[in-house]
């Protein structure tokens, strides 16, 4: 199942989500008299950067599951058991 998960429908998922949290948070920064603007540009701002480090941890994650797969495909070509010395 994990397999299945693709990148943009986690984004399709989460973006949402997190648009309708940071719009509360102005909103209520706004309610507490803080300037809207800047308020906005930093909700703005922290949802550019947070696509940035999603997609750059995925992008570790998936590399990690590479890495996993090649080493287990190694393993299996030449014929050792998990934890048998070469």
């Amino acid at each position: 199942m994990k397999s299945m998960i693709d990148r943009k429908l986690v984004l399709m998922v989460v973006a949402p989500l997190a648009r309708a949290l940071l719009s509360a948070l102005v909103g209520y920064l706004a309610s507490k008299g803080a300037p809207v603007d800047q308020i906005e540009q930093l909700a703005a701002a922290l949802g550019a950067g947070g696509v940035v480090a999603f997609n750059i941890c995925w992008e570790l994650v998936d590399r990690r599951k590479a890495v996993n797969k090649a080493e287990v495909r190694l393993i299996d070509d030449l014929g050792l058991k998990p934890g048998q010395a070469v």
